[in-house]
């Protein structure tokens, strides 16, 4: 079963003591480890379902440390982190902070994606969409 498309909280809570399990074993890897990162990743989408927005964000954090160390700024997984800890700040409210991830990744995929790859088309919509939603808000 993959979890991202689980809606019941019981599933989310079992999905949980996996993910938390695999932290645990995956410390022999090192914190530095890809896998750790993927890990934490999940995790951090597990807390943000279960409206957890403080340790989803933590995780999310952890997991672009270790991105950024281990693969580097221009991977797509990188990018990926950004744009799931922009989604974040935008479930938690805070538009201003969720458009600078998301501004970060639309330049990060400009320059090693290129302006007509599917992604970067993604990110500019993500942008034009909460920039839009922030303006109505703030009436």
């Amino acid at each position: 079963m993959c979890i991202r498309d689980s809606t019941k909280k019981e599933e989310y809570d079992d999905a949980l003591v996996s993910y938390e399990r695999c932290r645990t074993i995956q410390e022999i890897l090192g914190e530095n480890h890809s896998d750790h990162a993927v890990t934490l990743s999940s995790l951090g989408f597990i807390y943000l379902c279960k409206k957890n927005f403080v340790t989803a964000l933590k995780m999310y954090h952890q997991c672009k440390r270790i991105r950024a160390a281990v693969l580097g700024e221009s991977s797509p997984l990188y990018m990926e982190t950004l744009t799931c800890i922009g989604n974040l700040c935008y479930r938690y409210y805070d538009y201003k902070r969720a458009l600078e991830y998301h501004h970060k990744c639309e330049k990060i995929r400009l320059r090693e994606q290129g302006e007509s790859h599917p992604s970067y088309v993604t990110t500019l919509f993500t942008i034009a969409a909460f920039m839009t939603i922030w303006v109505s808000t703030e009436r």
